[in-house]
């Protein structure tokens, strides 16, 4: 058998990402806190995105970064996602004059 296999060196194919994926929801500790912590900033960062194009308005730059590491804080403390939603949004409003 040789030592270098050309399996090994092979990409993830299409279903590799989502397995990678499933091992991590099913890692523990950090693995697992670190890709909550991922996810929840994605869909945080796609709403902000999509809140701000509706209104057409620029947003300040650190908008969406401050307010979904805000989300993201609010959740990891245990408040639930709505009440993480409206109290970002009141601080992100406070912060940015919005």
């Amino acid at each position: 058998m040789p030592l270098h296999s050309p399996n090994l060196k092979r990409p993830l194919g299409r279903l590799g990402a989502p397995v990678l994926g499933l091992g991590l929801l099913l890692a523990p500790g950090a693995a697992r806190a670190g890709l909550q912590d991922l996810l929840i900033r994605q869909f945080c960062l796609a709403a902000i995105h999509d809140e701000v194009e509706h209104t057409g308005k620029p947003a300040p730059p650190e908008l969406a970064t401050s307010t979904c590491d805000c989300v993201v804080e609010q959740i990891n403390g245990g408040t639930d996602l709505e009440t993480a939603k409206k109290v970002c949004r009141a601080r992100a409003r406070q912060r940015f004059g919005l």
